[in-house]
């Protein structure tokens, strides 16, 4: 065996949708924050002033500018850089984490322990290694089946 790759970035469709949405959200904030002329009460325990709401409403129109941003740079990576995870007979070669371009070697013999953990729906894979760990999310592989291959693949690899 040569090497197995697996394409590693940003969903395209995910991307659209974030940045789509949250614009729909800076733009409602934006509007409201302009023209806010009433408090707010928050769950019937935490009342704003017409001048706290306003500001609540910028921290909100910000707070969605900033995730226009972050989804805009994700899908400007997804669609310019070609990442991989790389699998050999005797390492795992990856990005440090979904955005960075620098890569990772970890050696089979390194790993202390790998674990799939759910959180919000995410799959993640974590690989302890002697030097930190490495982060995997299944989002960033092309699907389902790729992240349960390259996991088997790996565990086979470990228990050896």
């Amino acid at each position: 065996m040569n090497e197995i790759r697996y394409p590693y970035k940003p969903k395209k469709i995910t991307s659209i949708f974030a940045i789509a949405m949250f614009a729909l959200g800076a733009f409602v904030f934006f509007h409201l924050a302009n023209t806010n002329d009433r408090g707010v009460i928050i769950n019937h325990i935490l009342k704003l002033s017409v001048e706290h709401a306003t500001i609540f409403y910028w921290v909100l129109f910000t707070v969605c500018v900033l995730f226009v941003v972050v989804g805009t740079i994700s899908l400007v990576i997804s669609l310019t850089k070609n990442r991989d995870i790389i699998l050999t007979e005797d390492s795992i070669s990856s990005p440090k984490h979904s955005w960075s371009s620098k890569i990772i070697t970890v050696h089979y013999t390194d790993i202390t322990d790998t674990k799939i953990r759910t959180i919000n729906k995410q799959v993640l894979l974590y690989i302890v290694h002697r030097r930190g760990k490495l982060v995997i999310p299944q989002s960033m592989l092309p699907n389902k089946n790729s992240f349960n291959e390259m996991t088997q693949f790996l565990a086979a690899k470990i228990q050896h």
